[in-house]
């Protein structure tokens, strides 16, 4: 675990960055799924339409804001002071986490 530690500390400001990036991505997949348009449909048609279907149907609702949403981060700089501030070798292990 140590030595996993020691290379994500070594790692340089763009790899740190997109990892948070794509530990973003997943959480924020998996919270519009529960609490988006996904489960929401699938509830309401009984289960009827698979999940997959669902997704396909509804990705922009997620791509848009997801998209919107990194940019204003990383422009506003809290993607590179969360990195330069924070001991980022813990940032991103609690993230992935």
């Amino acid at each position: 675990m140590d030595d996993i530690l020691l290379n994500i500390r070594d790692l340089s400001r763009n790899t740190k960055i997109s990892l948070i990036l794509i530990v973003d991505f997943l959480l924020s997949f998996f919270c519009w799924l529960i609490i988006g348009p996904p489960l929401t449909v699938l509830l309401s048609t009984n289960f009827e339409i698979s999940l997959l279907e669902v997704i396909f149907i509804n990705y922009l609702n997620f791509i848009i804001p997801f998209v919107l949403t990194c940019i204003y981060f990383y422009l506003s700089g809290l993607y590179r002071s969360s990195i330069r501030f924070s001991d980022s070798r813990d940032l991103i292990v609690r993230s992935l986490k």
